[in-house]
């Protein structure tokens, strides 16, 4: 009887890891496009990010030929918090915002956490209403039209 074949863990790729791999002149290209699609204001205001914004409202900075197994999709405030700290987000842990704006890429509103912290920051922010959605879309819908 032959043996189970192991399953490889599928392998993930790391999309900021660019920043230390890359070339320095076909890094700071990267970079320069980065920097080039964000509204930096004060150093206590959110920096958003006007490039490539997915369906969930995050920044994307798209980099290499869409269909390419070389194409990276670094997010753009996950690429923040790697430029401002240079190194890479450890395993295990997201960058999360304390200011709740998906396309924020200042550093200083970023932190690192768990999927657990988030949600537990979230909640005590009043953000995610899992017990009554109904009710979260009525407040959300509420906010919009005072806009």
């Amino acid at each position: 009887m032959p043996e189970p074949l192991e399953k490889k863990p599928k392998e993930t790729k790391v999309h900021e890891a660019f920043i230390f791999t890359y070339q320095p002149a076909e890094k700071q290209k990267h970079l320069d496009r980065y920097w080039s699609r964000i509204d930096k204001r004060g150093p206590d205001d959110c920096w958003e990010f006007y490039g490539c914004i997915l369906s969930n409202g995050y920044g994307l900075l798209p980099i290499g030929k869409s269909g390419r197994p070389q194409r990276l999709e670094p997010r753009a405030h996950r690429l923040a918090w790697v430029i401002k700290y240079n190194m890479l987000i450890p395993k295990g842990l997201c960058v999360c915002h304390r200011c709740d704006n998906k396309i924020c890429c200042n550093p200083s509103h970023l932190f690192l956490g768990t999927i657990k912290t988030n949600l537990v920051d979230m909640h005590m922010k009043k953000k995610l209403n899992r017990l009554n959605p109904k009710k979260h879309t009525e407040k959300k819908q509420k906010e919009e039209k005072s806009i």
